[in-house]
């Protein structure tokens, strides 16, 4: 059953009310701490005993020294701002593509103008993708290359001019002429073209300007094998007048031939 209640102020006693009840009449202000209550309607007391009605309320007297008493609340500084890290711009090239100077991205193969950025590429500029530049007009290897090439066809012409004392074949009519025109022009002029624009590797470079170097000294060494003392000169007066005799633009080109073996 539940807890019942008697209330008495002055002589007049009001009851039994259920604890739900006497609580509604604390709320109206009916019923207030200093009147007398009762929970068997025998002993009275003051209303403000019954906890389960009247919670204790807290004096601020009490409260407040505990309150200035308690540590202070430790202030933390404010959380410092994160930083924004930036990707760095990509540096992968794609298999048959370069990569633009400018922004690093990549770009098509021979590409004059980047299709990210819209800078203009400069030929020579882009970055080609094993990694190193390709080589421009100011670079030693491809001005060495140029000259070597020019050194071979200057040679290939030889047979149609005359070089000081050096003997001179006309055209075609010697062997000279058409080993000049067969190994030199072609291979000379390839090997300079290739090496300035870095279109083929590096053993083809070899191979083309061994070619000019090979082809010709061993014609060279051809005649002098046939050199022999006589008529009162010596062997090395021979050997001088052999190399005079050899056509001088197998010399010219065999020197081209070393600058291309030089500049790759």
């Amino acid at each position: 059953m539940a807890q019942q209640y008697w209330i008495r102020q002055g002589p007049n006693v009001q009851g039994p009310f259920d604890i739900e009840r006497v609580r509604g009449y604390i709320e109206q202000g009916r019923v207030r701490p200093d009147m007398e209550l009762s929970a068997d309607g025998v002993s009275w007391r003051p209303g403000s005993e019954y906890a389960e009605l009247f919670p204790p309320v807290l004096d601020l007297d009490e409260v407040l020294p505990v309150l200035e008493a308690s540590p202070p609340v430790l202030e933390l500084p404010p959380p410092a701002p994160t930083p924004i890290v930036r990707a760095a711009p990509s540096r992968r090239s794609p298999a048959d593509g370069d990569i633009c100077p400018h922004c690093g991205e990549d770009v098509r193969a021979g590409a004059r103008t980047c299709r990210h950025c819209g800078e203009r590429i400069t030929t020579g500029r882009s970055v080609r993708r094993d990694g190193g530049r390709a080589p421009t007009g100011g670079q030693p290897a491809a001005i060495v290359a140029l000259g070597g090439g020019l050194l071979v066809v200057v040679g290939c012409l030889a047979p149609w001019v005359r070089f000081l004392d050096m003997v001179s074949v006309s055209g075609f009519d010697s062997n000279e002429g058409k080993l000049l025109l067969a190994t030199g022009l072609f291979a000379g002029v390839f090997a300079a073209l290739a090496l300035a624009t870095r279109q083929l590797g590096p053993r083809w470079l070899y191979v083309i300007a061994g070619v000019i170097v090979a082809g010709d000294g061993v014609k060279i060494l051809m005649d002098f094998r046939s050199v022999r003392p006589g008529s009162g000169r010596s062997l090395e007066r021979a050997l001088v007048a052999e190399m005079m005799s050899v056509q001088w633009g197998l010399y010219v080109v065999i020197l081209g031939g070393v600058a291309l073996l030089v500049a790759g």
